[in-house]
Order: structure tokens, then sequence, then C-alpha cells
């Protein structure tokens, strides 16, 4: 009887517990949607705003690095901003910083001052993509869900294109996204009512003293860094991609805008497939054997559209890239949510996330300049360039899943007494799997 009645009460605590979460979760939805949306539209109104402002390759690519100045200022923000004002507040101050960012682009005005609030769009969706991430690790089976959770930033970059091509001028596209980013500012009144943050956003007694030990923590874990790195190569691969993609095609391939443009889509469309069909296969067989995967068919997908100069073969290659290349972030955060104690979630998910988004407008910009100089065609060299160091910083993130260890490894092979020394994932390297 009393395991029955046991059972009993952890279905009902398990459906009141997505009851409460679920408005938080879409709401974290909407905000990834909003991201894909804003980074795939940007590659392909870039010819509009360089024609507009007579720019050269070097300067319109200033766009990318202003965005950067606002990823890296959440990063160093995020923490702080969270134990000042939780997870929510954090939150409503990235939604305010996109619709300021957003009003002032869809106005007439000089390209100085866009690159300067291009500095707010990257800082606001550095922190509405900080919170949906610590949200949707909070649930179980967190790589399910997170990948989920980014198929819907997939979604809104595959939405992207088609309505940057579909309105009349590029400042229509932010008179839009103001909108949008008004409504999630709506929404965040109803879904965060009744979110709970955390375990470390609820001690609202802690001192200074104590946040500056939470983020001392943080830094001092070496999944941090390690993590940091990869999803830093692989925004700036994937957005890359996305951003300078249409420019490779249109100028290496075909003049055909419409039927490139398409393509494109085909890129996005695959990394949404690709979280939402992989998702289960990643959670079952283990995230980091499946990065390995991922990353590997990455690269080779990269040298066929490299060597092959056929629309339909590189058409066919650019959306399995999407396909292998879409549950890389969302694999990384649910396994570094495995490492991470608890107390340090939140800050750390904020890092890696902000952090890492920063890659979306550091390489395109590298991209840029390289094109400027180089031509086209060295677009896809630098592309391989950064999948490779991708696949060489995976071997030092550690593997949950593992007791074999480059650190255990070398503490054998010495010869020392490690009994009373803890040896445990999340001070230790993954070498082997």
């Amino acid at each position: 009887m009393d395991s029955i009645e046991s059972s009993s009460v952890d279905h009902t605590n398990g459906k009141m517990h997505w009851k409460k979460q679920l408005p938080p979760l879409l709401q974290g939805f909407y905000f990834q949607l909003l991201a894909g949306i804003n980074d795939a539209n940007l590659g392909i109104i870039l010819p509009s705003i360089k024609a507009q402002y007579g720019l050269t390759q070097y300067v319109v690519s200033i766009v990318f690095l202003c965005t950067t100045a606002g990823y890296m200022l959440a990063a160093v923000m995020n923490g702080y901003l969270i134990r000042k004002y939780n997870q929510v507040g954090t939150a409503m101050i990235g939604s305010v910083s996109l619709v300021a960012g957003y009003l002032v682009f869809s106005c007439p005005i000089p390209f100085p001052v866009l690159c300067v609030f291009m500095i707010f769009i990257g800082f606001g969706l550095a922190l509405v993509q900080s919170c949906s991430n610590v949200i949707s690790s909070q649930m179980p089976r967190s790589t399910v869900i997170l990948n989920f959770l980014h198929a819907f930033y997939g979604f809104g970059a595959l939405l992207g294109p088609l309505i940057a091509s579909g309105l009349p001028g590029w400042q229509d596209t932010y008179r839009l996204f103001c909108g949008l980013s008004g409504f999630s500012i709506v929404l965040q009144l109803f879904t965060f009512h009744d979110y709970d943050p955390p375990v470390e956003q609820q001690e609202s007694s802690t001192t200074d003293k104590d946040h500056q030990r939470i983020m001392y923590d943080t830094l001092h874990q070496p999944i941090l860094y390690a993590c940091a790195v990869f999803l830093l190569l692989y925004v700036g691969t994937e957005v890359c991609i996305g951003n300078w993609g249409y420019t490779f095609l249109i100028t290496a391939r075909s003049n055909d805008t419409t039927a490139m443009a398409h393509i494109m889509t085909g890129y996005w469309g695959g990394i949404c497939a690709g979280r939402l069909g992989l998702s289960w296969l990643t959670f079952k067989i283990g995230e980091k054997k499946m990065i390995y995967s991922y990353v590997s068919v990455l690269i080779g997908m990269l040298f066929l559209l490299w060597f092959v100069p056929l629309v339909s073969v590189n058409a066919t290659a650019l959306v399995i890239i999407g396909i292998t290349i879409g549950p890389l972030f969302p694999t990384t955060v649910a396994l570094t949510t495995k490492v991470v104690p608890d107390h340090l979630r939140a800050t750390t998910i904020g890092f890696l996330c902000a952090f890492g988004s920063g890659g979306s407008a550091l390489f395109p910009y590298a991209g840029g300049v390289l094109i400027g100089s180089l031509g086209v065609r060295s677009l896809l060299p630098f592309c391989i360039s950064m999948a490779i160091m991708m696949l060489i910083s995976w071997i030092f993130v550690p593997n949950p899943d593992s007791t074999h260890t480059f650190y255990c490894w070398i503490k054998n092979r010495l010869g020392k007494k490690t009994s009373n020394q803890p040896t445990t994932d999340s001070i230790s390297l993954t070498i082997i799997t």
C-alpha cells in the first residue's frame, strides 16, 4: 500500500511540476524563436544595408563586431544580474534591451548609430537565450527538452529569410521584430508569474560576499572554459554558414537569388529537423559520443560543399550540415547540467550561452573580412578550420558517463595516491569515452 501511495504522490507531484513549469518553458521557446528569426534575417538583409549606406565589405562587417560586444557584455553581466534581480528580472532586462535596439533600427539612422544599437540587440538576445536554457535545463530529460527548445531557434531561422524577402525594406523587418519583442514583454507578466527560480536564486538573503563566492566557484570550473570554447566555435560556424552561405551561393554557384535563398532555408530547416529528430538518439547513446559523430559528419559535408560545384549536391550538403550541427548547442548545455553543481547551474549556463552566442557575431565578422580580402571562396576553408577546432576542443569536455579520464590517467602513470583527492568529473578532463 505504501509503495502504491508513494507512486501516486510522485505522479501527482510530477504533474504539478509540469503544470507550473510549462508557461515559463513556452516563454523560453518564444525567446529562441525570436533569436532564430533575428540571426537568419541579418544574412539576407546585409547586402541591402551595404548598398544603402555605400559600404565596403570590411565596414559592413562591423555590425557583427558590435553584436559580439553585446554578447560579451551579457556574459560578464549575466551572473550579477541573476543574483541581483533573479532570472525573471534578467530576462525582462534583455527584452527591454531588444525593444530599444529594434525601435532605433526601424528608423532612418546613420550607420554609426546602427552599430551602437546593435550592441543593445546582442546584449538582449544573450540574456533571453540564457534564460531559456536555464529553464529547460531544470526539466526532466533535459537533453530532449533542450533540443526541442533549440528546434524553435531553427524554426525561427527558417522564417527569417522568408520574412526578409517578403517585406519591402530591411527596416520593415525590424519594425516587426520590435512588435514581437514588445509582445514578449507582455507575455512574461503572465508566463513567469509562478516560476520557481533555480536553487541559488531563491536565497534572497545572501550577501555580496556569497555572490562573489558563487561567481568565483563558477569561473573556476574546468568545464566552463572547455564548453565555452566549443560553443563559441560552434555558434560561429553555424551562423557564419547561415549569414555568408547565401553570398557564397549567389557568387560561386548560381546567380538565381530566389533558388539560393530557398537552399539556405533548407539549411535552417535541417537545423530544426536535427534538433527534433536526433534529441532522443543523443539522449540514449550519450552526449559525448554523439557530438564526436555529428562534428565528424559536419567536416565531411563542408569538404563536399567546397570541392563539388554542383548546386544539387551543395543543397543536399547544406541540409545535412544543418541536421548534424543542430543538436550541438542544446546537447552541450544538457551535458553541462549533469556535471555542474545545482547551486552553480544558472550562472554557469548563463555564462556559456552568452559567451558562446558571441560566436554568432565574432566569426561572421572575421568571415566578412576574409571574404573582402581573399574572396568568397575562402569561406569554406575558414568554416572547416573552425569545425576541426571544435572537434579538438570537445576532447577536453568532461564526460559524466565515463570514469576514464585524462586526469586519472596522469595520476595512475605517476603512481600517486588518489584516495584522499577528489577525482570527480567536475574537475577532470575526459579523453576516453
